[in-house]
């Protein structure tokens, strides 16, 4: 089970690096600066690559959590299956919304 999980999240690690690199475009990182009549280019990729980074760990922890659910919930016609699990995930889901939409309705109210 480790060795499936370490596997999917290396693999997916570096599928998001690569699809972060066809879905974000390089950006014109280069930018000229004049100090003292002189032009210098600075570039700042240090945001491209943490945007790709954090799109290649998001990606990486989705596949962690899809094959971690895929071993612990077996699909059956059991009550402790995939069934109840899903029916659950609606219900939080149900009751998290009411509560943001209760909560909005509160605030754009009283503000």
């Amino acid at each position: 089970m480790e060795k499936t999980l370490v596997k999917g999240a290396v693999y997916s690690f570096l599928i998001g690096l690569l699809l972060g690199l066809v879905i974000f475009p390089d950006p014109d990182s280069s930018t000229v600066r004049w100090i003292w009549g002189f032009s210098i280019h600075v570039t700042n990729d240090k945001q491209y690559i943490i945007q790709l980074l954090r799109f290649a760990s998001f990606i990486s922890l989705v596949t962690l959590a899809v094959i971690w659910l895929k071993s612990r919930f077996v699909i059956t016609d059991k009550k402790t299956g995939l069934g109840e699990f899903i029916k659950g995930m609606i219900v939080s889901f149900l009751v998290v919304l009411l509560i943001i939409v209760i909560v909005s309705m509160l605030i754009s109210v009283f503000v």
